[in-house]
């Protein structure tokens, strides 16, 4: 039986988060937060509309290079 290496654990030391990675984590939890209270000031067409809008025109962070 062949066991990917995908679902092998990985050592906790191997495993770093970056304060840029949080930043942006903290980011889109505010941006999905405030579309959230918008559509619940708004629970129709127009407020769906609103937040699709929205959320398809915000930019997300890109990797250079």
């Amino acid at each position: 039986m062949e066991v990917s290496v995908a679902f092998l654990p990985v050592a906790m030391d191997d495993v770093r988060v970056t304060s840029i990675e949080l930043f942006f984590d903290l980011v889109f939890v505010f941006t999905i937060t405030q579309l959230t209270s918008l559509l619940v000031a708004e629970p129709d067409g127009a407020g769906v509309a609103k937040v699709v809008l929205i959320f398809g025109t915000t930019p997300s962070p890109r990797r250079c290079c």
